[in-house]
């Protein structure tokens, strides 16, 4: 049997201005001016800014308050199951699930602990999407 560390979290509060978002502006589509033009929908898609893959991630750098409430809680959970960060699970020869809730932080301290994350388990929607896209790895999509 497979071992598993689900991080489960909770919140409701607005997380862009965790970022360290410089005012640089980036063009990602070019549109002619001749025809009209209705984007609708949530673009979750990795392929809408490949090209600008590093410039995107520089950008939603969490600052260093944030970040720093991230890996402390990441560490903490990590100390409560007797596992060492240097893994690249939460694997400990036990054939039981692992499960942490994380309460009370902020958004932004939730996104980044996931962005921390070396892998991800996420449901449909922005957060988790962008959660999942900032840690890297692989995704899985309920």
């Amino acid at each position: 049997m497979m071992n598993f560390t689900q991080i489960v979290i909770e919140g409701g509060n607005d997380i862009l201005t965790s970022f360290q978002l410089s005012d640089n502006r980036v063009t990602f589509t070019r549109f002619n001016n001749t025809e009209d033009v209705l984007v609708n929908g949530y673009l979750l898609s990795w392929k809408y800014f490949y090209n600008i893959n590093i410039h995107i991630r520089h950008e939603f750098s969490f600052v260093p308050s944030i970040l720093s409430d991230a890996k402390r809680i990441k560490h903490g959970v990590a100390k409560q199951f007797n596992v060492t960060l240097g893994k690249r699970n939460f694997y400990n020869n036990s054939n039981n699930w692992k499960v942490a809730f994380l309460e009370g932080n902020s958004d932004a301290v939730d996104m980044a602990v996931l962005s921390l994350c070396d892998h991800t388990i996420v449901s449909t929607g922005t957060f988790g999407w962008w959660a999942a896209w900032l840690a890297g790895g692989t995704t899985i999509i309920s």
